[in-house]
Order: C-alpha cells, then sequence, then structure tokens
C-alpha cells in the first residue's frame, strides 16, 4: 500500500496577528501510537506559504501537547500539515489532529 497524502488543515484568524505560540494535540482517546509528523506554514495573503517548523514526536504518546514558539511573525493563516504514519498495523497508516491552540497579540492585545 502507498503512502497516503499529508492532510492539509488551515486556520484563518481572521485578521492579520503577531503569532508567538502554537500547541496542538494529536489524539484525546485513541488507544495506540498518534501521528507524529506535523508541518506548520504562515500566510499573510492564504496564498503563499512560508514553513516554519517540522515537528516529529517519536515517543508517540496519546495526550501529549505539542509545542512551538514562532517568535512573533506577523501572520493571518496558519496550515497544519499532517502527515499520516505507519500503524502498528503492517499496511495501515493514521493521521489527526484532536485540538489547536494560537497564541496571539490582536492590535495591541493578548
Amino acid at each position: 500500500m502507498p503512502n497516503p497524502q499529508p492532510v492539509e488543515i488551515v486556520f484563518d484568524l481572521g485578521e492579520p496577528c503577531l503569532l508567538a505560540k502554537i500547541e496542538w494535540l494529536a489524539s484525546l482517546e485513541y488507544p495506540f501510537i498518534t501521528p507524529s509528523k506535523f508541518v506548520v506554514a504562515l500566510s499573510q495573503d492564504g496564498q503563499k506559504y512560508a514553513e516554519i517548523v517540522k515537528k516529529s514526536d517519536p515517543v508517540n504518546k496519546k495526550m501529549i501537547w505539542h509545542e512551538i514558539d514562532v517568535g512573533q511573525h506577523l501572520t493571518r493563516y496558519v496550515k497544519i500539515i499532517v502527515i499520516p504514519v505507519p500503524h502498528q498495523n503492517p499496511g495501515f497508516f493514521q493521521a489527526g489532529l484532536a485540538e489547536v491552540k494560537f497564541f496571539v497579540q490582536h492590535n495591541g492585545q493578548n
């Protein structure tokens, strides 16, 4: 079975914001390995994205928050790309994203 395609999820923050940090939870209830590969990209216009981080968690535990500091990037759109990883059962892959938190500053306010 060929590797499945990555899943892209785009978040519109509604207006340009200073993005300081992103946290995400891969899985809430799934009892086995959770997805471990993520790419985060930012955009002002929703057309051109700049990749800022690739994150992989070799431990693969559920209920683990992944956190990245993005260093006060001005952005409106955040794309999180979830890359399916092999499941413990041969021939199967999995991907998921349970919850995402953005830490932003809007017009001078947190």
